[in-house]
């Protein structure tokens, strides 16, 4: 069976100093690239950090300063325009994900220059970051509210001083990244975006679509579906497939006869009562005694599913929790999981982005559960810090489904609990020039040998734009 390479589990480094340059060297609109290695695969790359205006109606004001990583094309043949990597989150810094990159688009290496860009505040000293989650060393934050409201209120207040929380927009990074663009002197580049990146290149077409010559979008997120208003019925579809899957497969049927109702007699349990767990605390070397709550567990089985295999692990603990009465083994991977994800992002960037374009654009309708399994993981509680975050108006026109005559390959996973497959047939309707590409077992922004060479040939192609 083909390993799928999923986006998220690639491990995120920091910009380290072998491609790192002073941000005060660079004059605003200005990018001066020198040698150096790429963090994580420490291929030869060329880096530089450009400083443009944090609010593009104040040049003069204060600055962001966006690293960049580029690693040149191999082969001595002439070169195809250049791809850049627009990362997930929001608030993942692409250039910690050269490894990502170099394997995702290693068909495409030799005649393509391979580009990273640092969306404005996710990297170096810019990062708008917080901690959410106290020293990060135990465990009960993470079995918490994803958002606890005291700490979001600090997080403002910490980050107002370096930053207006309300520049941080979609909108504004795509003006960036055509600086980027001009700075480096491409008249036109290809776009891979994932997960949230897949948002960032759809606003960028729209916006600068003369720069644009193709775009391979995974785990497609466009800006006529608010972040949240799909979780339910996604996780819900994503729970259906796993399920099937488990009773058609003797070992799974065995070890879970009935995964469906283990998982809605686990949250039933813990809707009721809260479970009281012992989880040993690698990083203090003690005991802590913790809570399991539906909501965490919901959590949990929320991200599990983003991928399939570590979902199937899951509902063995579930169903061994359910079984036995103790929920420990599952309270630690619900905690595992949760850390993963919270952790790995400037969260200053998240906020600002889905409370100016996402959580304003959400119906009544759309915070409604619907009878899915697990509700609508998140989703309040990033509603929640949203009524304490600084946010600015939603753009006009801003949720209107992008029209575009660019090719775009629009690549796609059956299982994915938060960018479901039918999104992208949304996007599809708005541009005339699509390919789909649809892997029904996968979960999100998900690549394996088969999607990647479809991707590759996609690039390969030259532009007839």
């Amino acid at each position: 069976m083909c390993r799928r390479q999923y986006l998220m589990s690639y491990l995120l480094m920091l910009f380290v100093a072998a491609c790192g340059s002073s941000a005060d060297s660079t004059p605003a609109s200005l990018l001066e690239m020198h040698a150096g290695s790429a963090p994580a695969t420490h291929k030869p790359a060329r880096c530089g950090t450009i400083t443009l205006p944090e609010n593009r109606q104040n040049p003069n004001g204060r600055k962001v300063h966006l690293a960049v990583l580029v690693l040149p094309a191999t082969d001595t043949l002439p070169k195809l325009e250049p791809i850049v990597f627009l990362h997930g989150g929001p608030g993942l810094p692409a250039t910690g994900a050269d490894d990502y990159v170099s394997w995702a688009l290693r068909p495409s290496a030799a005649r393509h220059d391979l580009v990273m860009v640092d969306m404005r505040g996710t990297g170096g000293d810019d990062a708008l970051s917080c901690e959410l989650y106290g020293d990060g060393r135990r465990i009960a934050p993470y079995l918490g509210t994803m958002f606890p409201l005291d700490q979001v209120r600090a997080c403002v207040a910490r980050l107002s001083a370096k930053a207006d929380l309300t520049q941080y927009t979609s909108e504004n990074a795509a003006r960036d990244l055509d600086d980027v663009r001009a700075a480096l002197h491409y008249d036109r580049w290809s776009i891979l975006g994932a997960s949230y990146g897949t948002r960032l290149a759809l606003v960028y077409m729209r916006m600068f679509p003369e720069h644009v010559a193709r775009a391979a979008l995974l785990g497609v997120l466009p800006p006529e579906a608010p972040t949240g208003r799909d979780f339910a019925r996604g996780s819900e579809q994503a729970l259906d497939s796993a399920f099937a899957e488990c009773a058609r497969d003797s070992v799974c049927r065995r070890d879970v006869p009935h995964a469906r109702y283990d998982v809605m007699t686990l949250l039933d349990r813990l809707r009721r009562t809260p479970a009281s767990v012992t989880l040993w605390n690698a990083k203090r070397l003690s005991r802590e005694r913790d809570t399991l709550t539906a909501r965490a567990a919901a959590e949990g089985l929320f991200i599990a599913a983003y991928y399939p295999p570590q979902l199937m692990s899951v509902l063995r603990l579930v169903h061994r929790a359910v079984v036995s009465g103790d929920p420990t083994e599952l309270a630690k991977e619900v905690a595992d999981l949760s850390r993963s994800k919270r952790t790995r992002r400037a969260v200053g960037v998240a906020l600002s982005v889905w409370c100016t374009e996402d959580v304003p654009r959400l119906s009544p309708r759309d915070t409604l559960a619907s009878g899915s399994l697990l509700g609508i993981p998140a989703l309040m509680e990033i509603m929640a810090a949203c009524r304490e975050w600084p946010h600015s108006d939603v753009p006009a026109g801003y949720g209107d489904r992008v029209s575009s005559s660019i090719p775009t390959l629009l690549i796609t996973g059956g299982r994915d609990p938060a960018t479901p497959a039918y999104l992208a047939d949304s996007v599809a309707k708005g541009l005339s020039h699509v390919e789909r590409y649809n892997d029904p077992g996968a979960g999100h922004a998900a690549l394996d040998d088969q999607s990647r060479d479809r991707m590759a040939k996609f690039f390969a192609r030259l532009p007839d734009r």
